[in-house]
């Protein structure tokens, strides 16, 4: 089914339907206890755009971010919701649809990419049958050129090396760099980032970041990067989305969030990063909600610092900050 309109309004801003790569309407899932992990997400990227998405551990990410590939497909009212790709919806696909989908159109980037490969195959192998797996006849030779290439593209030094090498062979900051290589092989329409660099150390986080901003500058791809460090998002996001409880409680421009941020768990995730002192705040007190079936008023009331008594009756709707800012709180305005 396409779902194209003229018109898509997501979080109370408008877009054109046909600049959009996914859309994400009122998304809802749930594993087989059927309570909600990710409640009422709604966002849009656009073609060549990158969203980062940040929150706390145990705040849905992983979960919204596996139903974009429709994984849990195979159990029955999991998914509710919307999500419009690229034209098409995918909670209507067949399962043999989702599967030319993904890894083609729809890749994804694991956490820690040295778990995801395989020990016993070579770099060379991977790239194979990653292009093979996807209907693309082409010989080792032609795959290893190809895989070099965009090795080089990337920044990777001595490609012929990679790929003769097993995954053993290479760095956790290595394989993670030939994961984003190899994620893009057949020229992916959108990625999904899995916080790839929280098991990196920092020079190999900075090595990923670059990489990705490569991405960005050289290609029409699309991307969608969770993580819980705001810091690496920022770096190379067009817009952010703040995850709590799982919820987006806060959406907007990077600069948006960066220096206008009105809900306050997005001013508590900034004020954690540390200065250039060294310096860094208390923290927040207590932890993330646990998902019940219902859960009554702010996800956040319980530790934040302007709660008032209402805040725990109703949960909160986006106010409209500015044309692409919104924030659910009830709290706007206030200092």
């Amino acid at each position: 089914m396409l779902c194209y309109a003229a018109l898509d309004v997501i979080n109370g801003v408008i877009f054109m339907e046909q600049d959009n790569m996914i859309s994400v309407k009122d998304l809802c899932v749930s594993y087989s206890d059927g309570i909600d992990i990710a409640r009422n997400i709604s966002f849009t990227v656009r073609k060549g755009e990158f969203l980062g998405i940040v929150g706390e551990s145990g705040c849905g990410k992983t979960t919204m971010l596996r139903s974009l590939m429709m994984l849990e497909k195979a159990a029955k009212g999991l998914i509710k919701g919307s999500i419009c790709f690229d034209g098409r919806e995918m909670t209507e696909l067949s399962n043999e649809e989702l599967r030319k989908l993904r890894g083609a159109d729809i890749v994804m980037i694991p956490q820690n990419a040295y778990a995801a490969m395989d020990g016993t195959k070579t770099i060379s192998s991977l790239f194979l049958e990653t292009m093979r797996m996807h209907g693309r006849k082409v010989s080792r030779k032609v795959s290893d050129a190809l895989a070099a290439k965009r090795m080089e593209d990337l920044l990777l030094e001595d490609p012929q090396r990679i790929l003769k090498a097993y995954p053993f062979e290479l760095s956790g900051g290595m394989c993670q760099r030939v994961m984003i290589a190899a994620a893009m092989i057949n020229n992916p329409k959108l990625i999904l980032g899995d916080e790839p660099t929280s098991a990196l150390d920092v020079t190999s986080q900075l090595q990923v970041i670059k990489e990705l901003q490569l991405l960005k500058e050289r290609s029409n791809v699309s991307m969608i990067l969770i993580s819980h460090n705001l810091g690496v998002v920022s770096a190379i996001s067009d817009n952010i989305a703040i995850m709590y409880g799982g919820r987006i409680v806060e959406y907007g421009s990077r600069d948006e969030i960066l220096h206008d941020a009105c809900h306050p768990y997005t001013r508590a995730l900034i004020q954690a990063v540390p200065d250039l002192n060294g310096n860094i705040s208390k923290g927040l007190p207590g932890i993330p909600p646990a998902f019940k079936a219902e859960m009554k008023g702010c996800p956040f009331a319980e530790r934040c610092p302007k709660c008032q008594n209402i805040c725990h009756e109703i949960t909160p709707q986006n106010a409209q900050i500015s044309k692409t800012h919104t924030a659910a709180c009830l709290c706007i305005g206030e200092n």
